[in-house]
């Protein structure tokens, strides 16, 4: 079992590992948008990492990956439990949960569309979720 000081590092280093791997625009539908554009809807992306971990049909290795879950709310925390609760219950390698994405309209143009806007990184984490044997 790592340390917390062990997992702190290991976020940092996957983190400047995977830095260049932004949130993918997404497509949200009109109601989003305006609801976006009102204030009364957030969009957060949580990117995760994957452990490498060996194929157990082909027994290859699969290597670390990071992917995102995204989660439409006004809380950031809700986002961070949606993700924990969507991974934290797989059992075949560990997980990592890096940073949180707010979705951030530019306010200079109106006329983008949600698929247009970028993501800010507006937290780092450094929660392991481990595999559970």
């Amino acid at each position: 079992m790592l340390t917390e000081k062990e997992i702190n590092n290991y976020c940092d280093h996957l983190r400047t590992e995977y830095k260049n791997v932004k949130p993918e625009s997404r497509h949200f539908n009109r109601n989003d948008y305006d609801e976006y554009m009102e204030g009364s809807l957030n969009i957060f992306a949580v990117k995760i990492y994957f452990e490498p971990v060996i194929c157990r049909n082909t027994h290859k290795l699969i290597k670390g990956h990071t992917i995102f879950t995204y989660c439409k709310t006004n809380e950031m925390q809700k986002a961070i439990d949606k993700a924990i609760y969507a991974y934290g219950d797989i059992n075949t390698e560990d997980r990592y949960i890096l940073e949180v994405y707010n979705l951030e309209p530019n306010l200079d143009d109106d006329s983008l569309t949600l698929q247009e806007m970028n993501f800010e990184k507006v937290k780092d984490l450094n929660i392991l979720l481990e595999r559970k044997i």
